[in-house]
Protein backbone atom coordinates (compact mmCIF):
# COMPACT_ATOMS: atom_id res chain seq x y z
CA UNK A 1 0.00 0.00 0.00
CA UNK A 2 1.35 3.37 -0.82
CA UNK A 3 2.01 5.41 2.13
CA UNK A 4 1.62 9.02 3.41
CA UNK A 5 4.95 9.67 3.32
CA UNK A 6 4.87 9.64 -0.41
CA UNK A 7 6.53 13.05 -2.04
CA UNK A 8 3.33 14.94 -3.87
CA UNK A 9 3.54 13.19 -7.41
CA UNK A 10 1.90 13.95 -10.78
CA UNK A 11 0.75 10.72 -12.23
CA UNK A 12 -0.46 12.02 -15.54
CA UNK A 13 0.36 14.85 -17.35
CA UNK A 14 -1.67 18.06 -17.22
CA UNK A 15 -3.27 20.47 -19.81
CA UNK A 16 -6.61 21.19 -21.83
CA UNK A 17 -7.59 19.37 -23.98
CA UNK A 18 -5.83 19.86 -27.39
CA UNK A 19 -7.04 21.96 -30.08
CA UNK A 20 -7.80 20.25 -33.88
CA UNK A 21 -4.73 20.12 -36.05
CA UNK A 22 -4.44 22.52 -38.40
CA UNK A 23 -4.13 22.02 -42.51
CA UNK A 24 -0.87 23.36 -43.84
CA UNK A 25 -1.25 26.89 -45.98
CA UNK A 26 -2.11 26.35 -49.62
CA UNK A 27 1.14 26.76 -51.90
CA UNK A 28 1.72 30.83 -52.25
CA UNK A 29 -0.41 31.50 -49.35
CA UNK A 30 1.14 33.73 -46.53
CA UNK A 31 1.92 31.82 -42.98
CA UNK A 32 -0.41 34.85 -41.71
CA UNK A 33 -3.32 33.79 -43.71
CA UNK A 34 -5.00 33.76 -47.05
CA UNK A 35 -6.43 31.01 -49.33
CA UNK A 36 -6.11 27.99 -47.54
CA UNK A 37 -3.72 29.12 -44.69
CA UNK A 38 -4.72 27.48 -41.01
CA UNK A 39 -8.02 26.00 -41.97
CA UNK A 40 -8.86 23.83 -39.32
CA UNK A 41 -9.21 19.76 -39.98
CA UNK A 42 -12.89 18.69 -40.34
CA UNK A 43 -13.81 16.14 -37.43
CA UNK A 44 -15.95 16.97 -34.29
CA UNK A 45 -15.40 19.26 -31.60
CA UNK A 46 -12.01 17.90 -31.04
CA UNK A 47 -11.11 16.76 -34.01
CA UNK A 48 -9.27 13.22 -33.95
CA UNK A 49 -7.07 14.46 -31.66
CA UNK A 50 -7.56 12.71 -28.05
CA UNK A 51 -8.50 14.64 -25.10
CA UNK A 52 -5.35 14.98 -22.71
CA UNK A 53 -5.72 13.60 -19.67
CA UNK A 54 -5.62 15.42 -16.12
CA UNK A 55 -3.09 14.05 -13.73
CA UNK A 56 -4.03 13.44 -10.05
CA UNK A 57 -1.48 15.14 -7.08
CA UNK A 58 -0.20 12.73 -4.66
CA UNK A 59 -0.72 13.32 -0.62
CA UNK A 60 2.03 15.21 0.90
CA UNK A 61 3.93 13.30 3.90
CA UNK A 62 2.80 12.93 7.53
CA UNK A 63 5.10 13.67 9.94
CA UNK A 64 4.57 10.84 12.87
CA UNK A 65 5.60 11.80 16.19
CA UNK A 66 7.21 9.72 19.02
CA UNK A 67 5.29 11.35 22.16
CA UNK A 68 2.47 12.58 19.95
CA UNK A 69 -0.43 10.45 18.05
CA UNK A 70 -1.59 10.60 14.87
CA UNK A 71 -5.37 10.99 14.41
CA UNK A 72 -7.18 8.30 12.74
CA UNK A 73 -8.63 10.11 10.46
CA UNK A 74 -5.37 10.31 8.30
CA UNK A 75 -5.35 6.45 8.17
CA UNK A 76 -9.16 6.78 6.85
CA UNK A 77 -8.20 9.04 4.53
CA UNK A 78 -5.07 7.06 3.03
CA UNK A 79 -7.59 4.04 2.38
CA UNK A 80 -10.03 6.20 0.71
CA UNK A 81 -7.15 7.72 -1.52
CA UNK A 82 -5.70 4.24 -2.20
CA UNK A 83 -8.88 3.50 -3.39
CA UNK A 84 -9.60 6.46 -5.35
CA UNK A 85 -6.27 5.32 -7.50
CA UNK A 86 -7.69 1.55 -7.63
CA UNK A 87 -10.54 3.29 -9.32
CA UNK A 88 -8.68 5.38 -11.31
CA UNK A 89 -6.65 2.06 -12.74
CA UNK A 90 -9.80 0.70 -13.65
CA UNK A 91 -10.62 3.80 -16.06
CA UNK A 92 -13.60 4.76 -13.51
CA UNK A 93 -12.79 8.51 -12.81
CA UNK A 94 -16.46 9.21 -11.59
CA UNK A 95 -15.52 6.31 -8.49
CA UNK A 96 -12.38 7.47 -8.45
CA UNK A 97 -13.68 11.47 -7.67
CA UNK A 98 -15.69 9.96 -4.81
CA UNK A 99 -12.94 7.92 -3.15
CA UNK A 100 -10.95 11.49 -3.36
CA UNK A 101 -13.92 13.32 -2.24
CA UNK A 102 -14.25 10.50 1.33
CA UNK A 103 -10.42 11.24 1.89
CA UNK A 104 -11.05 15.06 1.74
CA UNK A 105 -13.86 14.59 4.28
CA UNK A 106 -12.38 11.88 6.35
CA UNK A 107 -9.47 14.92 6.81
CA UNK A 108 -11.98 17.03 8.07
CA UNK A 109 -12.26 14.98 11.46
CA UNK A 110 -8.85 16.46 12.33
CA UNK A 111 -9.91 18.99 14.99
CA UNK A 112 -8.14 22.29 15.16
CA UNK A 113 -5.94 22.48 18.33
CA UNK A 114 -4.26 19.07 16.51
CA UNK A 115 -0.46 19.01 16.21
CA UNK A 116 -1.27 17.65 12.20
CA UNK A 117 -3.78 20.43 11.37
CA UNK A 118 -1.82 21.86 8.86
CA UNK A 119 -1.08 18.43 7.16
CA UNK A 120 -5.00 17.55 7.51
CA UNK A 121 -5.39 20.91 5.79
CA UNK A 122 -3.10 19.98 2.98
CA UNK A 123 -3.90 16.53 1.98
CA UNK A 124 -7.68 17.37 2.12
CA UNK A 125 -6.49 20.21 -0.62
CA UNK A 126 -4.56 17.47 -2.85
CA UNK A 127 -8.22 15.31 -2.48
CA UNK A 128 -10.11 17.87 -3.45
CA UNK A 129 -7.73 19.28 -6.85
CA UNK A 130 -8.17 15.34 -7.60
CA UNK A 131 -12.31 15.19 -7.32
CA UNK A 132 -12.25 18.52 -9.65
CA UNK A 133 -9.60 16.24 -11.83
CA UNK A 134 -11.46 13.12 -11.86
CA UNK A 135 -14.53 14.64 -12.76
CA UNK A 136 -12.68 16.72 -15.81
CA UNK A 137 -11.38 13.73 -16.88
CA UNK A 138 -14.79 11.57 -17.04
CA UNK A 139 -16.37 14.56 -18.69
CA UNK A 140 -18.48 15.26 -15.95
CA UNK A 141 -17.03 18.31 -14.09
CA UNK A 142 -19.82 21.15 -15.41
CA UNK A 143 -22.50 18.61 -15.31
CA UNK A 144 -21.80 16.38 -11.75
CA UNK A 145 -18.62 17.72 -10.27
CA UNK A 146 -19.26 21.08 -9.83
CA UNK A 147 -22.47 20.32 -7.25
CA UNK A 148 -20.28 18.35 -5.30
CA UNK A 149 -17.38 20.82 -4.96
CA UNK A 150 -19.79 23.75 -4.03
CA UNK A 151 -21.10 20.99 -1.17
CA UNK A 152 -17.83 20.54 -0.59
CA UNK A 153 -16.86 23.72 0.09
CA UNK A 154 -19.70 24.73 2.25
CA UNK A 155 -19.33 21.68 4.42
CA UNK A 156 -15.84 22.11 5.32
CA UNK A 157 -14.75 25.85 5.96
CA UNK A 158 -11.72 25.41 6.58
CA UNK A 159 -10.65 25.12 2.69
CA UNK A 160 -13.84 26.74 1.48
CA UNK A 161 -11.40 29.40 0.06
CA UNK A 162 -9.27 26.48 -1.86
CA UNK A 163 -12.28 24.92 -3.25
CA UNK A 164 -13.97 27.86 -4.52
CA UNK A 165 -10.72 29.05 -6.34
CA UNK A 166 -10.81 25.40 -8.29
CA UNK A 167 -14.30 26.57 -9.17
CA UNK A 168 -13.58 29.81 -10.32
CA UNK A 169 -11.49 28.70 -12.87
CA UNK A 170 -12.00 25.08 -13.86
CA UNK A 171 -10.50 22.76 -15.96
CA UNK A 172 -12.41 21.78 -19.07
CA UNK A 173 -14.14 18.53 -19.37
CA UNK A 174 -12.55 16.11 -21.62
CA UNK A 175 -15.24 14.13 -23.55
CA UNK A 176 -15.43 10.18 -23.49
Amino acid sequence: MRSLFAVVLLLAACGPCPKPPTAPAAPGASPEGGAGAGVAAPAGEHGDVPCARYGTLGLYAVPYGKEQRTHPAFAEAEVAYETALMSDDQQDPVASARSYLACAVALRAVPDDDWQRADADRNADVCYYNVMVMYANAGKLASEGRAVLEQAAADDPRLADKVRGYLAEPLTDCPR
